[in-house]
């Protein structure tokens, strides 16, 4: 007889005698996750700088930037970069790049529906405000997609010393698409900087997973505002989106007084081009999340400028994310002295309820400038009538 057949048949006699079965299991963990399911959120990850990046242009000292390896406050490590930029009137485009992998070129088309750009950032000193950043994948053909740093991509506000992980959503880049950058064939990362900043960036990565990549801290408990609630009174301590940029201008100006404090100077040059800023934002509550005890019909907007209106529109984010906006109307002039006009907007025309609006966390007011033109901002507050 057969050796082999023999050891089959003797092998399956021990197990029948012995009462055992054999059969496939799942390994499941104590969550209850089975090893394919856990496999499935696994985070996907692709480096594109961390400190033994080479492949890295920009990182030189000029009379408007400064950008270099810095060795002493890396997140991970032994070095990250450090961007200290100032942009003014005679200063060229300023900014930097990062090929990685040798500048071949890359395919991250899979990756823009569902990842994020990743990075660890920080402030040099102190606590700052949102810097514009705007960030570019540049295909083998020239051509760039954009996406502009924004608060909402912090897992904190305001930035401060402390570092902290930032999540840029790609698919910003498919919105802002309009010259076809082809993702299947990427050449680089570029940083673009604009108005002024200084900070540390460290580990900037394309992540893509299930979950969410992110896990905000609370804003701390709500605030009940007191009024008048001043939006802007001639300074900008808790504000964003100034700045010299390529289509348009956006400063504190002090040789424009209202009320003897200085005015917020907009002008717009072209609102075609993705890569135009168009917006300032700003808290009244050191971004804490904020309501109002009073009812909503009793408030208003009292905002107080000079030039064209009919070129604002405003607005208010809460801290769920929903955002509501009412362009200017001269339905809404309330009086006009020394050439400053001042508008009223009841806070029910913003329709609140209707848009599902959380009123009971407000996080911010937003001014958009929706065409060419020039406006001056005197005073912004919510009053009571």
């Amino acid at each position: 007889m057969n050796k082999q057949f023999i050891y089959c048949l003797l092998l399956c006699l021990f197990h029948w005698s012995c009462g055992v079965s054999v059969r496939t299991i799942e390994l499941v963990d104590e969550w209850g996750n089975t090893y394919f399911d856990k496999k499935l959120e696994l985070t996907q990850v692709e480096t594109i700088y961390d400190e033994s990046t080479t492949d890295v242009w920009g990182l030189e000292k000029t009379a408007c930037k400064d950008v270099s390896k810095y060795d002493s406050l890396a997140k991970g490590g032994k070095s990250c970069l450090h961007l200290n930029w100032n942009k003014s009137d005679n200063c060229p485009w300023l900014g930097m790049g990062i090929g990685w992998n040798g500048y071949v070129a890359k395919d991250i088309s899979d990756w823009m529906k569902n990842g994020s750009l990743c990075f660890d950032f920080r402030s040099t000193q102190g606590s700052a405000f949102i810097p514009t950043l705007i960030f570019l994948f540049e295909d083998y053909n020239g051509k760039q997609a954009a996406a502009v740093l924004k608060s909402s991509h912090l897992s904190n506000y305001p930035i401060t010393e402390n570092w902290q992980k930032v999540a840029v959503p790609l698919s910003l880049f498919l919105e802002n698409n309009s010259t076809k950058c082809d993702f299947s064939f990427i050449k680089s990362l570029n940083i673009e900087f604009q108005g002024s900043g200084n900070f540390l960036i460290d580990n900037i990565e394309l992540v893509r997973q299930k979950k969410q990549s992110i896990v905000r801290k609370k804003y701390g408990e709500t605030i009940t505002a007191s009024f008048p609630v001043l939006l802007f009174d001639g300074n900008i301590s808790n504000h964003w989106g100034f700045g010299q940029f390529q289509n348009s201008l956006i400063e504190l100006d002090t040789s424009i007084l209202y009320n003897n404090k200085p005015s917020i100077h907009v002008k717009l040059f072209d609102t075609t081009q993705q890569t135009t800023f168009n917006e300032i934002g700003m808290s009244w509550e050191d971004w804490q999340s904020t309501s109002f005890a009073d009812s909503l019909s009793n408030l208003y907007i009292s905002i107080v400028l000079k030039g064209n209106s009919e070129m604002v529109s405003l607005g208010f984010e809460s801290f769920k994310g929903e955002k509501t906006r009412v362009p200017l109307n001269e339905k809404f002039l309330y009086k006009e002295a020394l050439g400053w006009k001042t508008y009223l907007i009841p806070l029910t025309a913003f329709e609140f309820q209707k848009l599902n609006f959380q009123t009971c966390c407000f996080k911010q007011f937003i001014c958009t400038f929706n065409q060419k033109g020039e406006v001056i901002l005197g005073s912004i507050q919510i009053i009571k009538k």
